[in-house]
């Protein structure tokens, strides 16, 4: 397939789940908006669509679209800010 995720996005192919098997980059368009889950190189796990990915999303939770507590919430950044003054 010439326009997979695969073929036109080789770089995203390292951050596909496993969890969307037996489903790859190479069966999916990379404009299509099935969500599917990813695993970035932070090591986070969250689900969105193949074609958010290829316009560039990135990790939800590094990005701080979604806070998690303890991770990256105000009052762990803030703690953590405070220990490095």
């Amino acid at each position: 397939m010439n326009n997979s995720l695969a073929e036109v996005h080789p770089e995203l192919i390292t951050e596909w789940s496993e969890k969307n098997l037996p489903l790859t980059p190479d069966d999916i368009t990379f404009g299509s908006n099935k969500k599917v889950w990813w695993k970035g190189t932070c090591g986070h796990e969250w689900q969105t669509s193949v074609k958010a990915r290829s316009n560039g999303e990135k990790c939800p939770i590094c990005s701080g679209a979604r806070v998690i507590a303890g991770i990256n919430d105000l009052a762990t950044l803030e703690s953590s800010f405070n220990t490095n003054l």
